[in-house]
C-alpha cells in the first residue's frame, strides 16, 4: 500500500526533544514524508536543521503563529523574515501565517495580526512560495484577504464550515483536515458534512503533531494521520488506497517539489 503525507505538524517543538530519531523511525514506516512547521524564530531554524538531518522524509516550512503575533517585537518577526528570505530555496511553504479570532479579541491586535498576515502574503507572492494558513473562528476572513493576493492556500487544521470548505477548494486553494476530525467521530453531524463536504482533490491530511492526538493522553506523532485518512475514505465511501493516492498527489502539488 502507498503511504500517505502528513501535510503539517510541529517535530521542531520541544515535544520532540532528544526523540527525533526514534519518532522520525516510527513515521518512516508509515508515511511517505512529512511537512514541518516552524513558527518562532528558534523553531524555524530548529525545522531547517531536522530538513537537513532527515533530507527527504523532513520538509520545512516556516511562518509565525497568529495568536502570538500581534505582540511580538517587531525585531522579532523581522528575524523570522530574514530566515524566510535566507532559506528559500529550502522552504516548501510560506506558514502557517493567518487570523485567530478565537484568541486574539482586542480589535487593535486584530489589525495587527492582518498587517502581519498581509506582510507575509506579500513576501509568498515575491517569492512564488505556496502558504500555510492558520485560521481559527477567521476562516472567511482569511479567504477575504486571500483574494487580494496571487498565491496559493491550504486551510491548515480546517474546522470552519463545509460550504466555506467548497468556496475554498472553488478558488483554487486546499483544506487540510487533521486528527481532531477523528476525536470527534463521523457520528458528529458537523465533522461528517465537513468530509463528504470537501472534494477529494482539494484535501489534504494532517496530524498537526503534536497536538490533537486521536488517541487520548498520547503526544500526536505523523504516523496518524493514517485515522484521519482512514475516517476520510470511509465516511466519502471510497477506498482507502484512493485517498492516500489523491491526498498525497494533491500534498506535492501544493507544496510543488
Amino acid at each position: 500500500m502507498k503511504k500517505p503525507v502528513d501535510a503539517h505538524c510541529h517535530l521542531c517543538f520541544e515535544h520532540f526533544k532528544g526523540e527525533e530519531d526514534e519518532v522520525v523511525e516510527r513515521s518512516r514506516k508509515k508515511v511517505l514524508r512529512v511537512y514541518d512547521c516552524g513558527a518562532t524564530p528558534g523553531t524555524a531554524r530548529r525545522t531547517l536543521e531536522l530538513a537537513e538531518r532527515f533530507e527527504g522524509f523532513v520538509f520545512p516550512t516556516i511562518g509565525l503563529h497568529p495568536p502570538r503575533a500581534p505582540r511580538m517585537q517587531q525585531s522579532v518577526i523581522d528575524d523570522v523574515v530574514r530566515i524566510i528570505r535566507e532559506h528559500t530555496d529550502r522552504i516548501a511553504a510560506i506558514g502557517e501565517i493567518g487570523l485567530d479570532y478565537y484568541y486574539v479579541k482586542e480589535p487593535g491586535e486584530r489589525r495587527k495580526m492582518r498587517e502581519i498576515f498581509e506582510r507575509f502574503l506579500k513576501l509568498a507572492e515575491e517569492l512564488d512560495k505556496p502558504v500555510v494558513i492558520h485560521a481559527r473562528d477567521a476562516e472567511e476572513h482569511a479567504l477575504e484577504v486571500l483574494e487580494g493576493y496571487d498565491v496559493v492556500a491550504m486551510f491548515h487544521c480546517y474546522d470552519g464550515s463545509a460550504e466555506l470548505a467548497r468556496r475554498i477548494a472553488d478558488a483554487g486553494h486546499y483544506v487540510s483536515l487533521s486528527t481532531i476530525h477523528v476525536i470527534r467521530g463521523s457520528k458528529d453531524e458537523r465533522t461528517r458534512e465537513l468530509l463528504e463536504t470537501v472534494p477529494l482533490g482539494a484535501a489534504l491530511t494532517e496530524t498537526d503533531s503534536p497536538y490533537l492526538s486521536p488517541v487520548r493522553g498520547e503526544r500526536n506523532e505523523p504516523r496518524n494521520v493514517w485515522r484521519i485518512i482512514e475516517l476520510l475514505a470511509r465516511v466519502k465511501g471510497v477506498p482507502v488506497d484512493e485517498v492516500v493516492e489523491t491526498t498525497t498527489r494533491n500534498a506535492l502539488e501544493f507544496y510543488d517539489l
